[in-house]
């Protein structure tokens, strides 16, 4: 009886932990990035920003992730939003004594692969302009 019992415990079990509750696969994939910025220097008296601007495929902006670039190589971990497909880049710089800013985008937008790791390095040479791309 005992047996049984125990049987009927794991069947019970196992159908428990194999149907998901909330309609969603049961493994969700985690989809992360990393933004590399190298080869930059920073202008004494300026403040410069890195923004990590995250889409969803049709172009819906998601998440903004920034950071202060305060040496000339620096990296940052992000999760993406599960909606992320792509990752735009850009760069506020500020003079907080003249109040004056400009902001320049990396003409690249970057492609996440789903359930992995991507990596984003942005260095010196990287194009850039004043629009998004």
């Amino acid at each position: 009886m005992l047996f049984a019992s125990a049987a009927v415990l794991m069947v019970g079990c196992e159908k428990e932990n194999t149907s998901p509750s909330n309609g969603n696969s049961p493994s969700q994939q985690i989809t992360t990035y990393t933004v590399s910025v190298s080869g930059i220097q920073v202008p004494s008296g300026m403040a410069l920003e890195v923004l990590a601007v995250e889409y969803s495929a049709s172009n819906e902006r998601l998440q903004i992730n920034r950071f202060d670039l305060t040496s000339s190589s620096m990296t940052r971990n992000y999760t993406a939003n599960s909606r992320t497909e792509k990752v735009k880049i850009a760069f506020n710089a500020s003079n907080p004594s003249t109040g004056q800013s400009a902001s320049l985008w990396i003409q690249q937008v970057f492609y996440l692969d789903k359930g992995t790791n991507t990596v984003i390095s942005i260095t010196g040479s990287s194009p850039t302009g004043s629009s998004e791309p």
